[in-house]
C-alpha cells in the first residue's frame, strides 16, 4: 500500500506524491495509484472533477472526521458535468471521505444531464463524511444519481442542491438500494430523495443537515457549533475534559 498526498499549495509543479512534495491535483493523484493505495488531500479548494477509474482506493481529506477539515477540503467542479464519478464498477473499497463536493452542474444530454455533485454507474462505492452542496443538474440528481448502483453513505450531508428534473438531493434508479445512515437532507429542490428507495441505516433527517454543516468562517470557540458563544459552550469543553484524576 502507497500512500500519495496532495496539496494545492504546491501547484503548478507536479510534485511526486510525497508528504514534502505532493501533488497539486486529486485526479493526478488518483491516475498513479493502484488498488490498496490511499491518497490524503490538505485542506483548500480545488478547482477539478475527479473520476475513480474503477480502482479500491480511499481518497480522504487529512481528518474526515473533524468537521472543520471536512468544511476546509473542498472539490469544487464549477464548469464541470460532475464533481465525482463513480463509472466503471467501483466497489466498496473505492471510497471518498471527508471532502465538500459542490459546483457540479449536469447540463448535457443524457447521462450528463445528472448527477452534478456525483455520478454513480454499476458501482457501489462507500462515501462518508462529506458535505454536497451546491450542485445542480438539468435532469434527476443534483446531489447525487445512482443508476444501477449501490453506494454507502454515512455522515453525510446533502443542502441546497437542485435538479430541474427531481431528487434535488438524491435520485436512485435501477439501484438494488442504496444504504444510507446519519446523513441529513435539506433545503434541496424539488425534493430529497426520489426513485427507488434506499436502505435506511438510521439517523436520517429529511430537514436538518447534521455537521459538517453550517459551513466556515466558523469561531473556534463555538464549541457546539450552535452560532453562539456562551456558557453551553464552556459546559460542552467541561464535559470533553472530563473528571480530574
Amino acid at each position: 500500500q502507497t500512500t500519495w498526498y496532495v496539496d494545492d499549495d504546491f501547484c503548478p509543479g507536479p510534485g511526486s506524491g510525497t508528504v514534502g512534495d505532493p501533488f497539486c491535483s486529486i485526479q493526478f493523484a488518483i491516475i498513479q495509484a493502484v488498488n490498496g493505495d490511499v491518497v490524503i488531500v490538505a485542506h483548500g479548494t480545488y478547482m477539478e472533477a475527479i473520476n475513480f477509474l474503477g480502482k479500491a482506493i480511499t481518497v480522504r481529506s487529512t481528518d474526515p472526521n473533524d468537521p472543520v477539515v471536512v468544511m476546509q477540503t473542498i472539490i469544487d467542479g464549477t464548469g464541470f458535468l460532475h464533481v465525482v464519478q463513480c463509472v466503471s464498477n467501483e466497489g466498496p473499497n473505492t471510497v471518498l471521505s471527508g471532502f465538500v463536493i459542490t459546483g457540479g452542474n449536469a447540463n448535457g444530454a443524457f447521462p450528463d444531464n445528472a448527477g452534478g455533485g456525483m455520478y454513480n454507474l454499476n458501482s457501489s462505492p462507500t462515501v462518508t463524511n462529506c458535505s454536497f452542496s451546491g450542485n445542480t443538474a438539468v435532469g434527476p440528481g443534483g446531489g447525487m444519481y445512482n443508476i444501477d448502483s449501490n453506494p454507502t453513505v454515512t455522515n453525510c450531508s446533502f443542502s441546497g442542491n437542485s435538479s430541474v428534473g427531481s431528487g434535488g438531493g438524491m435520485y436512485n434508479q435501477n439501484a438494488s438500494f442504496p444504504t444510507v445512515t446519519n446523513t441529513g437532507f435539506c433545503d434541496n429542490t424539488p425534493n430529497a430523495i426520489f426513485g427507488d428507495p434506499i436502505i435506511d441505516g438510521g439517523g436520517n433527517s429529511l430537514n436538518y443537515c447534521p455537521p459538517p454543516i453550517p459551513v466556515p468562517p466558523s469561531c473556534p470557540a463555538d464549541i457546539n457549533t450552535d452560532t453562539n458563544v456562551n456558557v453551553t459552550d464552556l459546559l460542552a469543553l467541561l464535559a470533553a475534559w472530563g473528571a480530574c484524576p
